[in-house]
């Protein structure tokens, strides 16, 4: 048996790779759950958004700081993410499970 979430990854993964036509579901239902999501969002997406939120990585940049106190090099990275929210970590540390900022699972 499956944990809750595991099964609503599945279900938003599925919804995300559907054809919108063959959801069959009323016009005015697909018009609202649109307008709910963002710009360009198909219905079926944004009703996996609502099951199982994701923000992807988009980019990656490295980034050396020197620290004028201590006279060492930091390796640091900043994750940018499809939400539009950015966080700078240290080039050791693990990619967050969840966006630090919109709370959304962070994909690949």
């Amino acid at each position: 048996m499956i944990s809750r979430e595991e099964a609503r990854i599945e279900v938003a993964k599925a919804l995300r790779d559907c054809n919108p036509k063959s959801l069959g579901l009323p016009i005015n239902l697909a018009a609202t759950l649109t307008e709910v999501g963002e710009p360009n969002q198909s219905f079926p997406d944004v009703l996996a958004d609502m099951a199982d939120s994701t923000c992807k990585l988009v980019d990656v940049e490295d980034i050396e700081v020197q620290d004028e106190e201590l006279y060492t090099l930091r390796d640091l990275c900043k994750l940018s993410f499809n939400c539009g929210h950015s966080v700078t970590l240290h080039a050791e540390a693990k990619m967050p499970k969840y966006c630090p900022y919109c709370g959304r699972r962070v994909v690949l």
